[in-house]
């Protein structure tokens, strides 16, 4: 099966990376020209009110702040308008936010302690043009796995330029790695949420894998 996505709304950060036209003429070329790529395809094993889920995506999927922002945005039933709006709700909801303690385990290396969010992609792109994984490369068979640790939110609000211009790896207490699978849970009671592709799962214990090249699409 060959896909082709008509990007429509807001977001779209996943037609981003594969560059996938938003105007018109120029999609329906695209898909005239019939040109294929197949991507991998994340697959997550979760938790819901204490209820094994799984779930997949195609973009990114992110814990902790990431997960408490999507849900905020959720259940006070907020519609995202556009990359700014998602912006002022990141500021607004840090606020409200403490730091969880989590075990992150992948690569047989293990991260313990609190994080600000963790993030795993298979594409590039997220929350209106975030890039918090820019090492994600769609289809070389690896998660691309992004860890921010303790940051204070001032420090989250002065380095809030990272998100957007690839360097939020240049940060000190931000690592980016490659890996095939990832394991989070967290060690304490208030739970690590997730979320994924932009909508909100539950929480950890949550295991990444991923299915390299599962998805055929049509691309520019």
């Amino acid at each position: 099966i060959t896909y082709v996505l008509f990007p429509v709304g807001t977001g779209n950060d996943w037609i981003k990376t594969h560059g996938i036209p938003k105007d018109t003429n120029q999609w329906l070329k695209m898909v005239h020209a019939g040109k294929t790529f197949q991507q991998d395809v994340g697959i997550l094993e979760y938790h819901q009110s204490g209820v094994s889920k799984l779930r997949y995506f195609v973009n990114v999927a992110g814990l902790a702040y990431d997960g408490f922002v999507v849900k905020y945005i959720e259940e006070n039933k907020k519609k995202v308008k556009n990359s700014l709006f998602y912006l002022f709700m990141i500021v607004r909801c840090i606020f409200m936010y403490n730091l969880r303690k989590a075990l992150i385990r992948f690569n047989d290396q293990e991260d313990s302690g609190y994080h600000y969010t963790i993030n795993a992609g298979i594409c590039k792109y997220s929350g209106g043009g975030m890039s918090l994984v820019p090492h994600a490369v769609p289809d070389d068979g690896q998660l691309a796995l992004t860890i921010a640790g303790n940051v204070s939110k001032i420090g989250v609000l002065l380095n809030s330029y990272r998100f957007y211009n690839d360097s939020i790896l240049g940060h000190r207490k931000i690592e980016g790695y490659q890996t095939k699978e990832i394991f989070v849970e967290g060690l304490e009671e208030a739970p690590i949420l997730l979320e994924a592709d932009g909508e909100f799962l539950g929480e950890a214990p949550v295991r990444i894998t991923l299915k390299e090249k599962a998805l055929k699409i049509i691309v520019p």
